[in-house]
């Protein structure tokens, strides 16, 4: 039989962590970032970077705030550039995370399919249209190419480029991570968390966890992109929040473009086991 103070070494322990506890994670496309017809890892814009700055200036002050981000130039740096400008105070040192980054063949199939309908469909003279023109030809290539990245599903477009399930699994796995983060955390932490990363990997997990209400019916993923309201913009993404109430009971949203959805947690917990045999060979 334990005695007083044993136990209550135990339950102080017990109540250290994972009390009343919030995980705002964000997960988003990049910055604005120049166009190019014959590359894609392009950096960001002036208005990219001030857009970042001005995402970080309309967060919430936290306990803390730490960014991550894929390996590329404007991932790291519309990541840094939102944590910058946040009103909370304990900045945390960003960090580069593999399970944000797009692995493609940039001498693939899949990558020279997608230039090429780039130049058709933007045409010779984008640069010289006017900004809604841009806007609107951009709008539509980027449909395309969303469609046509998630039309491979299980396969991959080519041997070294990640299939959609797979692209959709490492990101399941980097929310999985947040979800149990919150039992391990000091007990009344409220922290955000940036995780920049691209508008493919973001709408390959959408297309495999979120579920939606049509008609009465849940119905998880889409079959056109359009069907959710498009491509996902620059600085554009979704939202996990999870919260531990004062016993640790735990509540986890999940919100795209501003509207709350329900979260497939079979399809997110299957994912994540493929994640696991999809990092072997990355």
């Amino acid at each position: 039989m334990e005695n007083f103070e044993t136990k209550n070494i135990s339950e102080n322990i017990e109540n250290k962590y994972g009390k009343n506890v919030k995980i705002h994670a964000i997960f988003l496309r990049h910055g604005e970032k120049e166009t190019d017809m014959t590359a894609a890892d392009t950096g960001l814009t002036e208005r990219g970077r001030r857009e970042s700055l001005e995402i970080g200036r309309k967060l919430d002050e936290k306990d803390l705030i730490k960014a991550y981000s894929s390996d590329t130039d404007r991932t790291k740096e519309s990541a840094e550039l939102i944590v910058f400008a946040s009103p909370t105070e304990k900045k945390m040192k960003h960090r580069i995370e593999k399970e944000l980054s797009f692995y493609y063949d940039k001498n693939g199939v899949f990558f020279n399919n997608l230039m090429k309908a780039k130049k058709e469909m933007l045409g010779n003279g984008f640069k010289e249209l006017q900004e809604e023109e841009k806007k609107e030809k951009m709008e539509k290539y980027e449909n395309w190419a969303t469609d046509y990245y998630l039309s491979f599903s299980e396969q991959r477009p080519d041997e070294s480029t990640m299939s959609p399930v797979e692209t959709a699994a490492i990101m399941a796995k980097r929310v999985e991570t947040y979800i149990k983060m919150a039992d391990r955390l000091r007990s009344n932490s409220d922290i955000q968390m940036i995780n920049d990363t691209h508008d493919l990997n973001l709408a390959a997990f959408l297309k495999e966890a979120l579920v939606r209400d049509v008609n009465g019916q849940k119905i998880r993923g889409f079959k056109s992109i359009e069907e959710i309201g498009g491509s996902l913009a620059f600085n554009e993404g979704f939202e996990i929040i999870v919260e531990n109430d004062e016993e640790g009971k735990k509540n986890i949203k999940f919100v795209f473009r501003k509207r709350q959805y329900e979260l497939d947690f079979q399809r997110l917990n299957e994912l994540s086991k493929i994640a696991k045999d999809v990092e072997k060979n990355f």
